[in-house]
Parts: C-alpha cells; sequence; structure tokens
C-alpha cells in the first residue's frame, strides 16, 4: 500500500512539484607526449656484431658511392618543378633530435653502423601537455553546435597515420568552446574526452574534464555541486533557498537539493514531505531511486543495511550519503579511471613482471597509437633474445613481435650497408604486408639515413626514397631517386619509378607547371594500380593545388550533401573547426587508403585554405604512401 501523507505536510506541498531529472555528465581522459619532428638521429654508440649479406640479384654491384647528381635539378626522368619550400618533416613519433647530414656536394664515406643500446623503459607516464600547436580560441567560430555534436563522434580511433593523429588531437585538446556557450558548459567536452579515451589517451581526456570542472561555476546547479565537493554546506544550501525562492514548480534536481538541505538543517518533517513525494513519482531513474533509500536512512526511515551499494553518484547523492554515514563513492572527476584498451597497453609494456613477448607485443601496440615514443620500444626490443638463425629468414617464417624485435636489434648493429639494408628492406616489406607500414617508417628512418646511396644497393633504393621523402629530407630522398632512375635494367625498379617520381613531386611541394606527359597514368601501367587509385592520386594533387599531365586540376566531382562538399562550405565560410573536424571525419584515420578521391580533394585543399597547408601536404604524403605510391 502507498505510504499516506501527513495532513500538516499538505501546506507545503505548492512548492513541490514534479519535475524533469537532471544529469551530470563526467568522462575520464592520457597524457600526450608533445610531438616533434622525426628528422632521425643516430643510436648510441655500443659493440657491434657481423651480419648477413645482401640478396643477390638487382642492378649492378659496385662498392664505391654513387656520385651525388647536381641537386639543382630534378631526378633523371622526372620533369622539373620549381620548389616554394621545403615539406616539415613528417610528425611520427616524439623525442627523435635533428642527425647532421651529408652535403650534396661532398658526399661522405660510409660511417660504421653504431649499435644501439638498450635505454631503460619509463616507468612513469608521459607528462600532459597539448599536442603541437593548439588551433586556436576562436576555432569553432561560425559552427553549430549540433554539427559539431554529431561530428565528433565519427572521429575515427585508434589512428596509427601520424598526421592524422597529430591534427585529430589537437582538434581535441585545443582549449576552445563552442560560441554561445558558458564556461564549464560546453557539450563538446564530454564527446572530445570519449573520443581521446578511444584513442588511447586517457590522462588527456581527464585533463579537459578536469579543467572544465574547476572552471569558475556559471550557473546555480553548478555553485551548489562545487559546493557540496569542497564540503561547504552553508554555501550550497543558501543557494538552494534561493533558488527554490524563485521557482513556482522546482524540478528534480532542486526538489532532491531541498531535501537534503532540509535534512542536513534538522528539519526533518519538512524534508519527509518532499521525500513522499519522490516515492510517489512513477518508474524512476536509478539516480533518484537511489537517492530516495539514501535520504530514507538519513530521516530515520528505514536502516542503512537496507540500502544497496551505490557505485557511481552525483553531488547531492554523495553529500546525502555522507549525512545518512553511508559509504560514498568518489565525486564525478575525482575517480582516477583503471586504464583499458590502448591505454592498457602502455602499462602492460612497462610492466617488469609480464613476460617478454607480451610486454613487446603491448609495446608494438603503444608505439602505433602514439603513446609512447621510439626509443621505448627499442628498449623492449633489446629484452628480446637473438636467435641463432638468419634474423630476416625468420621474420619471413613468423612475423612475430620477438621475431621483429630481432630484425630491429640486428639492424641497429649491422656494420656493412649492404646487411643493413637488407634488414631494413625485410622490416618494411613486412609492414607493408601487415598494414603498419608507417609505424615502421618511424624505427627505421635512422638507420635508413645512415646508408649512403651506392650502385650495388639499387634494390633498396625505392624503400629507401620512400622513407626520405616520408621524413622530409628530399635531398636524401633525390639521390636515391635518381638511382632507380637510372636502374633501366632492373624491373622492378622500372615499375617502382612512377610512383616514385609522383611521390617526390608532392614532398618537393612545389605546384610547378602542367608536365606534357601524365604521370598517373604511367604510375598506373607500371604497376596495374586500378582506376579508383588514379583517382585518388589525382584528387591528391588537386587538393594540394598542383596540375599534372594531361589532366586540367579540376576537382573530383563533388556530389551535393557529401562530406566532400560540407568540408568547401564550411571552408570557403572560414569555419577553422568544422573544417579541419569534416576532414579527419571524410579520411576516416587509418582507412585513408580507402577515402573517397573528393573528400581526399575537399580535405586537402580546405585544410589548406584554413592555414594548415603544412599539415595537409604531410596527409597528402602518407595517403600517397598507402594508396601505393
Amino acid at each position: 500500500m502507498p505510504r499516506l501523507l501527513n495532513p500538516s505536510r499538505l501546506p507545503a506541498l505548492a512548492l513541490l512539484l514534479l519535475g524533469a531529472g537532471y544529469g551530470l555528465i563526467a568522462s575520464p581522459a592520457s597524457a600526450l607526449s608533445p610531438p616533434t619532428d622525426l628528422t632521425p638521429q643516430p643510436p648510441d654508440t655500443g659493440t657491434s656484431q657481423p651480419g648477413s649479406p645482401p640478396p643477390s640479384g638487382g642492378s649492378a654491384i659496385e662498392s664505391e658511392p654513387l656520385p651525388q647528381p647536381d641537386m639543382t635539378q630534378p631526378p633523371t626522368q622526372a620533369q622539373p618543378t620549381q620548389p616554394q619550400s621545403a615539406p616539415p618533416p613528417l610528425v611520427l613519433q616524439p623525442g627523435a633530435q635533428p642527425m647532421p647530414m651529408p652535403s650534396a656536394e661532398q658526399p661522405q664515406e660510409q660511417a660504421p653502423a653504431q649499435p644501439l643500446q638498450p635505454q631503460p623503459v619509463a616507468t612513469a607516464a608521459p607528462q600532459t601537455t597539448s599536442i603541437g600547436a593548439d588551433l586556436g580560441p576562436n576555432l569553432w567560430f561560425g559552427a553549430t553546435p549540433s554539427r559539431l555534436m554529431a561530428l565528433v563522434p565519427q572521429l575515427p580511433a585508434p589512428v596509427t597515420v601520424p598526421s592524422l593523429r597529430d591534427l585529430q588531437l589537437r582538434l581535441l585538446t585545443t582549449a576552445a568552446s563552442m560560441p554561445g556557450v558558458a564556461p564549464g558548459s560546453d557539450p563538446l567536452v564530454p564527446l572530445r574526452a570519449e573520443r581521446l579515451n578511444a584513442m588511447g589517451f586517457p590522462d588527456a581526456a581527464l585533463a579537459l574534464t578536469q579543467a572544465t570542472a574547476n572552471l569558475p561555476p556559471s550557473t546555480p546547479q553548478q555553485v551548489v555541486e562545487q559546493a557540496l565537493t569542497a564540503g561547504d554546506t552553508g554555501t550550497a544550501c543558501n543557494q538552494v533557498d534561493g533558488q527554490i525562492a524563485k521557482m513556482q514548480a522546482p524540478d528534480l534536481y532542486w526538489r532532491k537539493a531541498l531535501i537534503y538541505c532540509q535534512l542536513a538543517g534538522k528539519q526533518v518533517d519538512q524534508a519527509e514531505i518532499g521525500l513522499d513525494l519522490l516515492r510517489e513519482v512513477p518508474n524512476p531513474d536509478a539516480g533518484t531511486a537511489s537517492f530516495i533509500a539514501v535520504a530514507s536512512v538519513a530521516a530515520g526511515d528505514v536502516k542503512p543495511k537496507s540500502v544497496k551499494k551505490i557505485a557511481t553518484a552525483d553531488p547531492v547523492l554523495i553529500a546525502t550519503m555522507k549525512l545518512a554515514g553511508l559509504p560514498a563513492p568518489a565525486a564525478p572527476g575525482k575517480v582516477v579511471p583503471v586504464p583499458v584498451g590502448l591505454a592498457a597497453s602502455v602499462m602492460t609494456a612497462r610492466n617488469g613482471a609480464a613476460a617478454v613477448p607480451q610486454r613487446i607485443d603491448a609495446g608494438e601496440r603503444a608505439f602505433a597509437a602514439g603513446l609512447i615514443p621510439a626509443q621505448e620500444l627499442a628498449a623492449l626490443y633489446q629484452l628480446a633474445p637473438a636467435g641463432p638463425g638468419d634474423a630476416v629468414a625468420d621474420l619471413a617464417a613468423s612475423d612475430s613481435p620477438m621475431a621483429r624485435a630481432v630484425v630491429y636489434k640486428a639492424a641497429a648493429v649491422a656494420q656493412l650497408p649492404e646487411q643493413r639494408a637488407r634488414l631494413i628492406g625485410a622490416a618494411l616489406q613486412r609492414a607493408r604486408a601487415r598494414g603498419d607500414y608507417l609505424t615502421e617508417v618511424a624505427l627505421y628512418a635512422p638507420f635508413t639515413q645512415q646508408v649512403q646511396p651506392m650502385r650495388n644497393l639499387a634494390w633498396f633504393a625505392p624503400d629507401a626514397a620512400r622513407v626520405m621523402f616520408l621524413v622530409g629530407n628530399v635531398e636524401r630522398g633525390n639521390f636515391w631517386l635518381n638511382l632507380v632512375d637510372s636502374s633501366t635494367g632492373n624491373p622492378d625498379l622500372v615499375r617502382a619509378a612512377p610512383g616514385l617520381r609522383l611521390l617526390a613531386r608532392i614532398a618537393r611541394g612545389g605546384s610547378g607547371g602542367q608536365l606534357s606527359n601524365d604521370p598517373v597514368a604511367s604510375w598506373r601501367q607500371a604497376t596495374g594500380a586500378d582506376e579508383h587509385k588514379g583517382a585518388q592520386v589525382y584528387a591528391i594533387f588537386a587538393g594540394l593545388g598542383q596540375r599534372i599531365g594531361g589532366w586540367t586540376g579540376i576537382a573530383p566531382i563533388t556530389a551535393g550533401g557529401s562530406l566532400a562538399s560540407e568540408i568547401n562550405a564550411a571552408a570557403l565560410a572560414g569555419r577553422r573547426g568544422e573544417t579541419v573536424l569534416t576532414a579527419l571525419v571524410a579520411l576516416g584515420g587509418d582507412k585513408v587508403a580507402g577515402a573517397d578521391p573528393a573528400a581526399i580533394s575537399s580535405s586537402l585543399g580546405g585544410l589548406t585554405s584554413v592555414g594548415l597547408g603544412a599539415e595537409a601536404r604531410q596527409v597528402a604524403l602518407q595517403a600517397a604512401v598507402l594508396i601505393g605510391l
């Protein structure tokens, strides 16, 4: 039977009508290691060991370095372009330092390879900081809130393509609120925090939500909740009394807050009136049901043991639980999240008690997601024992984390250029088949920098050129490209040359003149690439404003209502944040190799038009390699 109302309490009913509930959003968050240029540095010195001979075949074998070409001219068989500026180095992993490179006029002798000494694995989480330069306080200017709230949850996660990951992290961590939104009440914050969590950065997400929580309260509810969290019942209840006096029909939140204040002020009879009304609410939500149970204990109606364990609670419920003498959960934002997913892989990689294969596997996943630097993964690789056989053959037989570690260790101490090139080439070949080529580029770029272009290394030239273009060393990439172009007797190099010339054109960054032939058509003919991939490559050049071949440079047809059309509209209107956000969604993160050509063109052009031309070039380079150049 329902509990009957006490007639003496009826005069207070006019102030206590049924209202809507409210919700409290809190999200956890991850440490962001600030990205730096991946201009590789040589490994530390140490003990060396002999290695394996280079593979047979390829071009003519000669031991002397290849004469360096005149770098004032473009590579052999490539049409001239006028570079506007060198592209910024590829941001693949934090922590790398610039490495001095030989001059173009005086090639240096091949320096002996230096082994990599194990470095201690970090035990502390990376420092929480912003990823790169933020995108400005007016990031969301002009955007419609509903549009942004629909797009942010569509951001891909995790992301292992470095340029897209870096830009997405910058977008999510930029301290900017939507126009017209009061500080501390931005509805994008929990959505951004959720995406940071999904990317593996829970500390950054937590920092985002805590920064919002620490802002001065801008609404009466925030005043009450901050006061209750701080244990200041007087301030909280003064605010509650003031708000109740203004309301003809207090909503559910204020009714519960009033009941708490009445119980805290020993006004049990008045509190019972509100409790009686709450008990009559049909189908109360979980938070309201918990509040009724807890407040009933505080009022002396029931015993504490009748209340089931409450795992999460809002500030009003937490304060009422403390008043009732019940164990209360931590306040929202105070709970330290247990790492899961990618964040948990960092913990596993740093767990000295875990098995070495398990630590290396976790370390590789964390490194690919940008959660640990290359030096930390290299130190984990040093834990793997060297096998008795050939490292390259072992990797071909079993592409396992332990086999990859052994190859990396061998490359670090290889003395002969042929030996080191063979190990690097094997690692990159397996990575391309595995789908994490750019991750291996970040690991092996320092070793690739140490290999001088030589005629007897022509078989290695395509991979070496590709890596150099990706890390921003266009000069060294051109050396290797000239070696490819001059090896006309090697069918593998002849097949690779057209794609590398296209990649070099992207890396140089100049629009140049329109070529008389169509290099994309030449690339398709040499490699058998399908029409869709050809359209994607055309779209890359269109997005960068470069005209190639017999193509006019007009962007692919953009369908109305598509993401590509929305990128164009946002960019034309100068809506920077919406442009970046829509482009990241359209490119699809790790699925960029399958992106729609119109989306590629609009994304690159849109990023450039809102002042992110360098970032657009890096996206173009990495997308081009993943597409097949």
